[in-house]
């Protein structure tokens, strides 16, 4: 088999930071591989290098051996990475994001024919060629009926799918998928495995759960801190906590039997005033326990004109932690931003807080909410330090306007030590990997203890380690009642185990709503 890809003494910084060190790995062609490890590992980083979106360390030691990163194209070796991109192509949480914020108006069509470019828009009329070579692809994959699709009408599986057919346009020799099933539900990642078999191409995955590793990964690489402890053949590997430093293994071990909630749930078959001045905090506590925390009436929703939510009635009382479950598309996500105020219910729709059905100061219920999603993660301006992105929570702002007090910055640093991410205190939000970032939003969303913590699928990216401690942070943060779950997912093993009741979607529609199995 002909070598694609090399990296020989390979190093990297960011921001003053090493995140790989002598990294040393060949790749060669029909060799499909997963890249595991921790948060912070390195793996995005080097799927990143393997794409040339970044380039390695220059060495100006000259008594060593400097390192250099290669790639193979009909044979020809080159180091320049606008050839590279000629050959290589990726799909990454950050991507899916962008789109998903900015590219609400473009096609299915547009999406693809972006790839042709490397460029995420497209800026010039497309030649009647490259129209036909994005349809014959669409229809190669059985995606043609998205053609016409806005993004903003696609599903997340959906999206994730014209992405990995977006990197394909250009018939790359190597495709970098990172997370590239995280947050998708079990029938769109059957979907996407599907299409990912079909590729005639050599693909490198990052994935923090077994199930996410297609069996055509046949080899696999494992980092730890930047450097890389093993690789071979993928049957020597398993994602499990036999792949985790030993000083973290009774730790995780522990936090996942507290953490876990029940595993598998199937919803029964379904039957057929003016503004208050008050902080909501006082209201929270002077509300009789009677009424309910959240309250929505005949509340539908449209976005870019499309009915989205339709005829929600539902009553979240003092007391419930709630799961809201279904496939893409359903709506969840949509009501989560429902609730946190980016999108309104249409005329005749009401949404109550606490008995009182509004009109509300959104930016004074921000202060009693708390909110992890994707949206959010990619708002973070990237400069700003990780003391102040947790601090910024008592604020509802991903911004400081003025110094914070003392008591709330030392809040801000014992909640980080308490999860275990003290040491990235003084580092920027921009240096940290995904999933390290994910944690800190926890942080940041549990500092001012919130009356209610809005969760959007927010154990994505993380390894398994950290989901156990994120969990078992989830656990004690709701065990008193102090703060509420309402927490959208498409795996119930994230759920934690003092979840009582559960919220089904399909189409947009309830299709059940009630207490959680293990109260029945």
């Amino acid at each position: 088999m002909c070598t694609l890809l090399e990296l020989n003494n390979v190093n990297l910084s960011r921001g003053g930071v090493r995140i790989l060190s002598n990294i040393n790995w060949r790749v060669r062609a029909a060799e499909n591989w997963a890249v595991l490890g921790d948060n912070g590992a390195g793996k995005s980083t080097l799927l990143r290098l393997a794409l040339g979106e970044v380039r390695p360390d220059q060495n100006f030691d000259a008594t060593a051996q400097p390192g250099e990163l290669a790639w193979y194209i009909g044979g020809v070796k080159e180091t320049s990475p606008i050839a590279a991109r000629q050959v290589v192509a990726g799909v990454s949480p950050e991507l899916h994001d962008w789109y998903a914020r900015h590219g609400w108006q473009l096609s299915g069509e547009e999406l693809l024919l972006s790839g042709l470019y490397a460029s995420p828009l497209i800026y010039n009329t497309p030649l009647p060629d490259e129209l036909a070579e994005v349809r014959a692809l669409a229809a190669e994959l059985e995606l043609e009926h998205l053609l016409n699709y806005t993004v903003a009408e696609m599903s997340q599986g959906q999206l994730r799918r014209m992405l990995v057919a977006r990197a394909l346009i250009i018939r790359p020799l190597l495709l970098a998928l990172d997370e590239v099933f995280e947050g998708l539900d079990a029938p769109s990642r059957a979907r996407l495995s599907d299409l990912l078999a079909y590729c005639k191409t050599t693909i490198l995955m990052t994935a923090h759960r077994e199930e996410d590793l297609p069996d055509f990964i046949r080899c696999a690489l494992i980092l730890e801190q930047g450097r890389i402890v093993r690789q071979g053949l993928r049957p020597e590997f398993r994602l499990s906590e036999a792949d985790l430093p030993d000083s973290r293994r009774a730790e995780d071990r522990s936090a996942l039997a507290s953490a876990a909630a029940p595993l598998s749930f199937k919803p029964p078959e379904l039957q057929t005033q003016t503004e208050s001045s008050a902080d909501p905090a006082d209201f929270a506590q002077a509300a009789d326990l009677t009424l309910p925390l959240l309250e929505l009436k005949q509340v539908n929703v449209f976005l870019e004109r499309k009915h989205v939510l339709h005829d929600i009635n539902w009553t979240v009382q003092k007391g419930e932690n709630w799961a809201v479950l279904g496939e893409n598309g359903s709506g969840k996500t949509t009501l989560l931003r429902c609730l946190w105020g980016e999108v309104h219910p249409a005329l005749g729709g009401v949404l109550a807080w606490f008995g009182n059905p509004g009109p509300h100061n959104q930016a004074l219920l921000h202060r009693q909410f708390g909110l992890v999603s994707h949206r959010l993660q990619t708002a973070v301006p990237p400069d700003m330090p990780v003391a102040d992105l947790v601090v910024s929570g008592f604020f509802a702002s991903l911004d400081l306007y003025q110094p914070p007090s003392a008591a709330r910055q030392q809040a801000a640093l014992e909640l980080l030590e308490k999860i275990g991410l003290a040491h990235l205190a003084e580092r920027r939000a921009g240096t940290l990997s995904y999933g390290q970032l994910r944690r800190v939003l926890l942080a940041r969303a549990l500092v001012h203890k919130p009356v209610l913590l809005f969760l959007d699928e927010p154990c994505s990216g993380l390894d398994a380690a950290s989901r156990a401690a994120f969990l078992l942070t989830l656990a004690e943060a709701a065990q008193n009642g102090s703060t509420q779950l309402i927490h959208v997912t498409h795996h119930e093993t994230d759920l934690v185990g003092i979840t009582s009741h559960v919220l089904c979607l399909e189409q947009g529609k309830i299709v059940y709503s009630g207490t959680y199995p293990h109260k029945l």
